[in-house]
């Protein structure tokens, strides 16, 4: 069921509601997480054409190359994506970036 198919069936939650485990997403690191390697680039491609933070373009299907962890270092540079001040820009989706690109996402996502 879709979260909007019945409105008296959504419920609001909090970021210490919610317990996921997400791996470390870093360059050539593909084969395990790809999964989850797209659904990053997808969240950041969204992020960007709502923001314009960078000018390098991602594309889904391809790995975590260069572009990718050039565009997830202007990410964590950039302060305001829910996070106060920038992250350590080490190219590599860690806890702290996993959160602050989730945090930017969904609050986003529920804004629009």
């Amino acid at each position: 069921m879709a979260l909007d198919a019945n409105p008296s069936e959504n419920f609001d939650t909090t970021a210490s509601d919610v317990r996921l485990r997400l791996p470390l997403l870093r360059r050539n690191d593909d084969d395990e997480n790809i999964g989850y390697t797209r659904r990053m680039k997808q969240m950041l491609i969204e992020l960007n054409a709502q923001t314009g933070f960078t000018h390098i373009q991602l594309h889904i299907d391809r790995p975590f190359g260069a572009k990718t962890e050039e565009v997830v270092r202007r990410f964590q540079q950039i302060p305001g994506f829910h996070h106060e001040s920038p992250l350590p820009e080490t190219g590599t989706v860690d806890k702290a970036t996993w959160q602050a690109l989730l945090r930017t996402w969904l609050s986003d996502f529920s804004a629009g």
